[in-house]
This record gives structure tokens, C-alpha cells and sequence, in this order.
């Protein structure tokens, strides 16, 4: 009989569609298990259209991860199968969408699948990833742990788009705790949400360190380019701080700095001479290392913002707003330069390029921070005491 443990992980997401923050925290993961192949056996569960999968993608991903099993199911029948989409989804759907909350992204057909290939297992440990699909767990019947992966403070992302309802927002807050309630412990990746988490659910909450591999090259000196990156995704609170940045910071950041714009969020950047373009790219070494100053325009969202953290493990500080620091242990002294308007934001930037001395008190107490906060060390610690001492 083997003594491995077994863990069922589930993430709608494909690890292989795009390079947002969440996507790096889930290949981490990932890593980790796959490294620990011979205390573990793992139940990587996704859903099919949410995560776009394909063959060449679930190809891809056994390839990188033979030791993990791979189980995709679906929320929706296809269209093309009529009947069979009608009775064994819509029917269903209609009448299931009186008893569920908006924030529940899943579906009787969902459960009903995931209830089909977990039936005959047991876990150790049950890791569900967002709330948006933390019911799931109540399909579960056999386990000894259940973990919710909560990436977001769900609350506070809808509360964006509603400010001023809080009858809404009220709404959506006791149904995002009554999913967390549901879990044995709940993870989180920023402080301001472990602390709102510990005071209104009466579960186990703790914070798990964002981690990089430190990407500074020994005897690495202070850089010398002229080059500041920007990297993001095109989700809405991304396109607002570009917006803002384009806006109220862009005309005055010194016109000899180039500004290196890389993922979907180049859609909604000008073509001109000082912008650069990238789009998607496939491997970002080189353009950090080509870089001297990174930039995290962010005047909405929540949770901790993985770029900042990886812009860190390059030695980069970062240009911010209050927003782009949301998560991280520490406020001050960080690596990052917090800034309110859009000249404070350019100014900052320029000073950075243009102050030698300035640049290098910055770029070493985010070096410290770092170091102190967010190596793979420290996740692997983390993850370590879960699944493998039972000292949590």
C-alpha cells in the first residue's frame, strides 16, 4: 500500500493561457508538486472551456508534469449536442440560478461532473482554488483537509463596480463568507486580507509568501539602461491604471526613457516612438534584465500584485500607486515608490533614472525586502509544514 498523500487541486484556469500573476501562482504550485512526486499523488481538476484547453495545451502540460494527473470536466454541454444541451444543462441552469448567488460560477452540470470523478477518492487534502467555485467542495465526500485558495478578496473586487450599493455589496460579502466557512483553512497572499478573513470567518487563515528565485545575478551592479517595462494583462483594473497612466503621467516622463509595454495590456497603449510594443512574450528574462525601473499603474483592485514582487526579484524598483502595494508585508522601505498624481508618478520615474544614488538606496531595500519576504525558500517552508509535517 503506498503511503504517498493524496491531494485533489482544482483550478479552472490553463497554466498555458497567458502570464497573469494568478497563472504564475498556480505553475508554482504546480512545481512543488511535481518535485515532491514521491509524497504525493495529485488530482490537478479544471474545467475545459474556462481554461481554453486544447490538445496542444493539455500536451503541454504533460509533458511538464508527468507525475500529475490531469482531469478536465465541464460546466456547460456544447450547443451542438441540442437536446442533451437543453435537459442536461439549461433546464438545470434556470432553475439552480434561483438558489445561487452571483459569485457561484458553478453549475449543476459542473457538480454533477466533478461528483463522477471524485466518487471512488480520498484525499488528504482538498485545495479549491477563488471562491467563485469554493462550493465544489460540498461534492466532495471524502476528505480529511479542505483548503481554500482564495488568490482575491472577492468583496472587494465587485465593490468597484458597485460602489454606493451596499446593499449589493453587503449581499456579496455574506455569501463570500459563507463559501469561506465551508474550508477547513483559507489562504491568502496579502495582509489586509488575512486580516479582513480572521475577523469575520471562524476558520484557520494564513498567508502564504509570494515567492521568485532571486533573479539578481551575483556581483550584479546597479543598471544602467534607459529602458522602464510595464507588464499586465488587459483585466479592468489593469486597463484603468493605464488609462490613468497615459492620462496624467505619460507627458511627463522624460522623453529619453523608453517604455517597454509587455502582455495584452499593449492594446490600449499608442504607437509611438517612445513606446514599445511587445505584446505577448514568452520568456521575460531578458527584458528585466534589460530594464531599469519597472512600473504598476493601479488605482483599483485588491490583493497583492505578483508583477511588483517579480519586478523585486530583479532588483527593479517599482513606480507605483497606493493600490500597487496592496498585499505586501511591508509598506515602507519596500523597493517601491508610492505616488498619489500623475507628475508624482513621472517624477519619480525620472528621478530614478537620473539620481544614481537615489536609484541605489531604492533598488536595495527592495532587495531587502525581498530577501526577507518572498524567496522559494520561504514558500517551500509554507508548503512543507501543510502537506508534509502536519505541524499546522
Amino acid at each position: 500500500m503506498s503511503n504517498k498523500k493524496k491531494i485533489l487541486y482544482f483550478v479552472p484556469d490553463n497554466p498555458y493561457q497567458g502570464r497573469a500573476g494568478n497563472i504564475t501562482r498556480f505553475t508554482q504550485m504546480l512545481d512543488y508538486f511535481n518535485h515532491h512526486n514521491q509524497e504525493f499523488t495529485v488530482d490537478y481538476v479544471t474545467e475545459r472551456l474556462w481554461g481554453n484547453w486544447d490538445d496542444a495545451s493539455i500536451e503541454k502540460f504533460r509533458i511538464a508534469y508527468p507525475t500529475i494527473n490531469l482531469k478536465i470536466i465541464d460546466r456547460k454541454v456544447p450547443r451542438s449536442t441540442f437536446l442533451q444541451y437543453l435537459f442536461k444543462y439549461k433546464i438545470p441552469e434556470v432553475l439552480f440560478n434561483y438558489f445561487r448567488h452571483k459569485i457561484d460560477f458553478t453549475t449543476w452540470y459542473l457538480k454533477k461532473n466533478f461528483r463522477s470523478i471524485t466518487k471512488d477518492e480520498i484525499y488528504d487534502f482538498a485545495i479549491i482554488s477563488y471562491v467563485h467555485w469554493g462550493n465544489l467542495i460540498k461534492e466532495l465526500k471524502n476528505y480529511k483537509k479542505a483548503i481554500i485558495d482564495t488568490h482575491d478578496f472577492i468583496t472587494g473586487q465587485y465593490a468597484t463596480c458597485h460602489k454606493g450599493n451596499h446593499s449589493k455589496i453587503s449581499g456579496i460579502f455574506k455569501n463570500e463568507l459563507k463559501i469561506l466557512n465551508q474550508f477547513d483553512e483559507i489562504w491568502t497572499y496579502s495582509v489586509e486580507e488575512k486580516y479582513i478573513f480572521e475577523q469575520f470567518t471562524s476558520r484557520s487563515v494564513l498567508q502564504l509568501p509570494i515567492s521568485f528565485k532571486q533573479n539578481i545575478l551575483e556581483g550584479q551592479e546597479d543598471s544602467t539602461s534607459a529602458k522602464l517595462i510595464y507588464i499586465a494583462s488587459d483585466n479592468p483594473h489593469n486597463v484603468r491604471g493605464a488609462d490613468w497612466f497615459l492620462k496624467n503621467a505619460l507627458q511627463y516622463i522624460d522623453a529619453n526613457i523608453k517604455i517597454v509595454v509587455i502582455g495584452k495590456i499593449c492594446g490600449y497603449f499608442p504607437d509611438t516612438e517612445q513606446i514599445v510594443k511587445l505584446g505577448m512574450v514568452d520568456d521575460l528574462d531578458a527584458q528585466y534584465r534589460d530594464s531599469k525601473v519597472a512600473i504598476c499603474p493601479m488605482i483599483s483592485g485588491t490583493g497583492i500584485k505578483i508583477k511588483v514582487v517579480e519586478a523585486l526579484s530583479y532588483g527593479l524598483p517599482v513606480v507605483t500607486n497606493p493600490r500597487g502595494i496592496d498585499g505586501l508585508f511591508n509598506k515602507k522601505q519596500n523597493g517601491c515608490i508610492v505616488t498619489q498624481s500623475g507628475q508624482e508618478f513621472a517624477s519619480a520615474v525620472n528621478r530614478l533614472f537620473l539620481d544614481e544614488p537615489y536609484y541605489h538606496k531604492i533598488r536595495q531595500e527592495g532587495l531587502a525586502y525581498f530577501a526577507g519576504n518572498h524567496t522559494i525558500a520561504q514558500e517551500e517552508e509554507f508548503l512543507n509544514a501543510t502537506f508534509l509535517s502536519g505541524h499546522r
